[in-house]
Formats: structure tokens, C-alpha cells, sequence
């Protein structure tokens, strides 16, 4: 079996049936955080070239600043995808730890994300922090470990928390303006 990672091509029908299921996907709200039919198109394009199905995609892709990134879930399931990381995530107090090794390579790494990262970072003063301080903590080790490990079953994404200024639960909700 390979270790490749599940891409597909982005053909002309394909670009043309996303394209045209952008606006409908857009007006239906249904994905917090599409600013408008471009983001929605440019998200599911994105997913076809992780592997991820249409939809999909939306819960494990989002748009920060104009750019694509991977939600904490599309990141593990890129490693997971891949079938070429044995994984492990620990758990503490005041922090996570994360190991991978590449099944391919042999190639082990270890990374931690703890409190006083968050600290140094200036995101443990953040309300959103108080709430969600274990899933920043095992988000931000993940991509630590995954940004050394494996950065092409990343393909040169960003974890969304590494582009967010401050940390937020993944959910960020755009408004627009409407003429009139």
C-alpha cells in the first residue's frame, strides 16, 4: 500500500462544478465563516487538493486573513491521511506533548506546547483561553511537532490558531456590508 497522500486533480469540470456550488454555499450560512462565494470556492478547491471531500472541507479548512488554513482537525486528519505518522498525543496539567514518527523515514520529533508558551505568546489572557486552554495547548504542539515531522502532508498550510492574532475556538464569524 502507499504512503501517498489521496490529492485529486483539479480538472476543468471539477473548478466549474465549484465554482458553481460557491454561491449557493455562501447564501446558505450553513459554514460559519464564509465571507463570500470566492472564500467558499477557494475552500473547497483547497480541500480537493488535500483529499478532503467538498463539504467536508469546511469543517477542517477555514479562511484567515485571506488565506487558507487548517483547523486543528483538518491537520490531524492530513497525518492521519497520509497513513505514514505513528502518533502520539499526551495530555497534562499545564500543556500537551506530542510525538510523530515517520513510518517512511524512521524520523521521530517531539514537541510541547504549555502554559507558559500561551504566556509568552500573550494568548493566556484571553477570555477565549480561560475556556479552552487543553485544546490550544494539544492545537499549537500538534502543529509543532507536524510543521518538523511532516511538512508535506501539511502542504504548507498553516494550523488557523498560528494565523489567528490571538486564540479563538476555530470560529470566526465574518459580517459584510450590504449597499442600501
Amino acid at each position: 500500500m502507499s504512503n501517498q497522500l489521496a490529492r485529486r486533480e483539479i480538472t476543468p469540470d471539477l473548478f466549474q462544478l465549484v465554482t458553481s456550488l460557491a454561491p449557493t454555499i455562501h447564501a446558505s450560512r450553513m459554514f460559519k465563516g464564509v465571507a463570500s462565494a470566492e472564500q467558499a470556492a477557494v475552500i473547497m478547491l483547497k480541500g480537493i487538493e488535500l483529499g478532503f471531500p467538498l463539504t467536508a472541507s469546511f469543517d477542517l479548512i477555514e479562511m484567515i486573513e485571506g488565506k487558507a488554513a487548517l483547523k486543528p482537525q483538518g491537520m490531524m486528519a492530513r497525518l492521519h491521511q497520509s497513513k505514514n505518522f505513528d502518533i502520539t498525543v499526551k495530555d497534562f496539567p499545564d500543556g500537551c506533548e506530542v510525538w510523530m514518527r515517520r513510518r517512511d523515514t524512521g524520523f521521530e520529533y517531539t514537541a510541547q506546547f504549555t502554559k507558559a508558551d500561551a504566556v509568552a505568546a500573550g494568548l493566556a489572557s484571553k477570555n477565549t483561553y480561560e475556556k479552552y486552554a487543553p485544546d490550544l495547548y494539544r492545537a499549537r504542539a500538534i502543529a509543532r511537532c507536524a510543521r518538523v515531522a511532516g511538512p508535506d502532508a501539511l502542504a504548507g498550510m498553516y494550523l488557523t490558531a498560528e494565523l489567528h492574532q490571538e486564540w479563538t475556538d476555530g470560529e470566526i464569524i465574518e459580517g459584510e456590508v450590504l449597499d442600501g
